[in-house]
């Protein structure tokens, strides 16, 4: 075993069980598995945790009425800003365009005061994650410094 498959079996010994899951739905549907995988990892490593500035967050997105997972969010909020910045989100191919990233929205919306935040931001490239934010009353703020994604923020 290699330095690289060394330290990709000690991240994945990090994971818990929602995040395993996570990272399975990434590698099934081909979505920036290591990148995800990454973020998931990261607040371990550099020691987040609920009395930090920085609080993140991996959350299964569930069809409550057919019990099934039909994909994830993962999460960073600033607690000194109330930014809430989503790092990824994915949803299974049939469970896009209804409603799901609306009723998240309307939720945060519903519940900003006790989530602790105004402001939700978002960097994509993906076309209809583009659609979605605008649909949401996301504004375009600028294109990112990696020349590709662009910027969108949603006041709550």
């Amino acid at each position: 075993m290699d330095f690289a498959q060394r330290a990709l079996a000690s991240m994945l010994n990090k994971l818990n069980e929602e995040e395993r899951h996570i990272s399975c739905m990434c590698a099934e549907y081909d979505f920036y598995k290591q990148d995800v995988l990454a973020t998931m990892i990261m607040p371990k490593v550099v020691g987040f945790d609920k009395g930090d500035a920085i609080q993140a967050t991996n959350h299964l997105l569930r069809d409550e009425e057919n019990d099934n997972d039909v994909g994830f969010i993962i999460t960073w909020l600033n607690t000194l800003d109330k930014k809430l910045q989503i790092k990824f989100i994915f949803l299974k191919p049939e469970y896009r365009q209804k409603g799901f990233f609306t009723r998240l929205i309307n939720t945060w919306k519903e519940d900003k005061d006790e989530l602790g935040v105004d402001t939700v931001h978002l960097d994509t490239k993906e076309e209809g994650m583009i659609r979605a934010a605008n649909k949401n009353g996301f504004k375009y703020v600028r294109k990112c410094d990696n020349g590709v994604e662009l910027a969108f923020t949603l006041t709550l």
